[in-house]
């Protein structure tokens, strides 16, 4: 995508961006929601963060730093406000847009980085981010901060000296620990960034950003030591990372082929899915996927990173190698089951880059004095169709009934009957005493006022009176058996059943364990139910004597 030298475009490339960057906000505020999303991650942070804030607990398991970003807010509201905490997000995601072009807009044709800005500001899932308090976002804007000082650093001369090498090192290093505790994977572009230093032959700079690295880990490792003297290391992401299932640990782990077979199934739904539809050729409702579309954007990507190389683009290169790095433990971790486009969000960006790098250059080779025209009429075409789809998931309904007088209208209807009874037991089971074991604690906590749930996310074993007995440890005293669709978008293809399997193995020989107290919804309405635990009928009856276990 020529830079066109005096072009209009370019001429007025800042003016431009600004516009852009309005246009995402705009199309943020009239996509904002203030319900919870119900993956449950974005409503584990914010009850994290109100734990910190609260009590200072360490907010393990995911990274660390996203909770203690959203705690400071949590802590200037005075509790959680949905609406503040939402709004960090809106902030963040106009921050990446303007970090994108800070970042590169003096290294890479400032035509193709305005196309990927107006990509992403017509990007229905990018610009829905903007109101859900998932790490993305800050993680988004903690990369583009990555690769600015990256590239800073590298642009350091021979005549530079070793004490201002060091610095822009130190600061580079520093950002690959922030990422890193944002989310764990941040610690891959510490391998981004040092690969592209070692191909870059800038041997001092590699010294000090390896060293930068090294540095803030030992900082941030001897301040956790310090403030958290009694935390045990989290293993329980990794172990679910190994396995073959995540939710169930009998199938044992993961094999060298099973990770493959993982890069190659992540590939097909990342990219000729996920992707696909963030530019525009599939619809958003879409699951289709194709392993020719999948190679097709696997070649132009490579392509693309073959001819910055051979052109010694070094910003094109630093952002491939950054795409490909951090993708790729990406595709080779995460089970395939998981299939979330949000994954990918911090990356979109860059992607655009590399692949409308490849495309501009392709259409050179064919029609060399036309490459603006078609890429602009190609990106042209793209926007407009993103930008209808965003147009038509407007909903200004459910954003005034949610301000106003039903924060749960929107959902559907197996989350609006499960979310009203947790209501419910947040607003009548109010003392301590009673400790109700749901699906998504964190979630039903929200919207419970901030009671506490215990949370059943597997079946530990097989046994009936160790289930029993983990929930009497526990001292669950309720539990919540709610008909939360397998399949978000239709109902009638089965439930989210883990709570049903554990209960179904107490009841084959507890079968007066459960007392029903309260359901919303008819049976024919996806209906969640409360039941109270009666463990003094958790009673074996074998030869005529009765023993109960304890």
């Amino acid at each position: 995508m020529s830079s066109g030298g005096g072009s209009f475009v370019v001429r007025h490339s800042d003016f431009i961006a600004g516009v852009i960057v309005v246009l995402t906000a705009v199309m943020a505020l009239l996509l904002f929601s203030v319900r919870m999303n119900e993956g449950g991650d974005d409503s584990g942070y914010i009850c994290k963060a109100a734990d910190f804030a609260a009590s200072g607990k360490y907010p393990n398991f995911q990274g660390p730093l996203y909770p203690v970003f959203l705690s400071l807010f949590v802590w200037l509201s005075g509790g959680i406000n949905l609406v503040v905490l939402k709004l960090t997000s809106f902030a963040l995601i106009i921050i990446g847009q303007v970090a994108t072009w800070l970042s590169l807009r003096r290294l890479v044709s400032r035509k193709l980085l305005l196309s990927v800005m107006l990509l992403m500001a017509c990007n229905l899932w990018f610009v829905q981010y903007g109101s859900l308090t998932y790490s993305e976002p800050l993680f988004l804007v903690v990369s583009w901060l990555f690769v600015y000082l990256v590239l800073r650093l590298d642009s350091l001369h021979e005549s530079d000296g070793w004490r201002r090498v060091a610095l822009w090192g130190l600061a580079a290093g520093c950002a690959v620990v922030v990422a890193y505790l944002v989310r764990t994977v941040g610690l891959g572009l510490g391998l981004a960034g040092l690969v592209y230093l070692l191909v870059r032959r800038a041997w001092r700079q590699s010294a000090s950003f390896l060293g930068g690295i090294l540095l803030f880990l030992a900082l941030w490792t001897g301040v956790k030591a310090l403030a958290w003297p009694d935390l045990k290391a989290d293993t329980h992401q990794l172990q679910t990372l190994l396995q073959v299932d995540p939710y169930d640990p009998a199938q044992g782990l993961e094999t060298p082929k099973g990770y493959v077979m993982r890069f190659v199934g992540n590939s097909d739904k990342y990219l000729s899915k996920h992707y696909v539809k963030m530019l525009g050729f599939r619809d958003k409702d879409s699951r289709e996927t194709s392993r020719a579309v999948t190679v097709l954007l696997y070649a132009l990507f490579l392509y693309g990173a073959w001819v910055a190389f051979r052109r010694r683009e070094r910003a094109v290169i630093l952002v491939a190698i950054v795409t490909a790095v951090m993708l790729g433990i990406t595709f080779f971790s995460l089970q395939v089951l998981w299939d979330q486009f949000r994954l990918i969000l911090p990356f979109v960006a860059m992607m655009h880059v590399v692949i409308l790098y490849a495309l501009s250059d392709l259409v050179r080779l064919v029609a060399k004095d036309s490459t603006s025209i078609v890429m602009g009429a190609l990106v042209g075409l793209c926007s407009f169709v993103l930008f209808t789809k965003e147009v038509k998931s407007v909903d200004f309904v459910t954003l005034r009934k949610n301000l106003s007088t039903d924060p749960l209208y929107g959902y559907t209807p197996d989350w609006y009957n499960y979310l009203t009874l947790c209501r419910e037991v947040g607003s009548q089971l109010t003392s301590d005493e009673y400790y109700v074991a749901c699906r998504k604690p964190d979630l039903a906590r929200i919207y419970a006022g901030g009671k506490r749930f215990y949370g059943i996310y597997n079946i530990p074993s097989e046994n009936p009176d160790e289930l029993v007995d983990l929930l009497r440890r526990n001292n669950v005293t309720h539990i919540i058996v709610a008909s939360l669709r397998r399949d978000p978008a239709q109902a009638g293809l089965g439930v989210i059943n883990t709570i049903h399997r554990y209960l179904y193995r107490i009841l084959q020989v507890y079968p007066a364990f459960l007392e029903q107290v309260a359901q919303v919804g008819g049976q024919d309405d996806e209906p969640a139910a409360l039941y109270k635990l009666n463990y003094d009928k958790a009673v074996r009856v074998a030869d005529g004597a009765q023993s109960q276990i304890k």
